[in-house]
């Protein structure tokens, strides 16, 4: 049981806290990725032209949460 409170004390005390981006912000940081995108992949500027759509992820960030448990009788 300490071990479990532990690991949560930890965790929550190392949370990092989140911020909402403005409206003009995620513009920027959308437009930025799509150029740099189109600059590096030609290609993908002509698939862009006749899509309907392109949904950008300027920023992805990867995240893991793993818990484990233990019971000794």
């Amino acid at each position: 049981m300490k071990q479990i409170t532990l690991g949560l004390t930890v965790l929550l005390c190392s949370i990092i806290p989140l911020y909402a981006a403005s409206r003009a912000e995620m513009r920027s940081e959308a437009r930025e990725a799509l150029n740099e995108l189109y600059s590096i992949t030609p290609v993908a500027r002509q698939a862009a032209q006749s899509a309907k759509a392109v949904l950008v992820f300027p920023k992805i960030v990867k995240a893991g949460f793993v818990v484990g448990a233990q019971r000794n009788d």
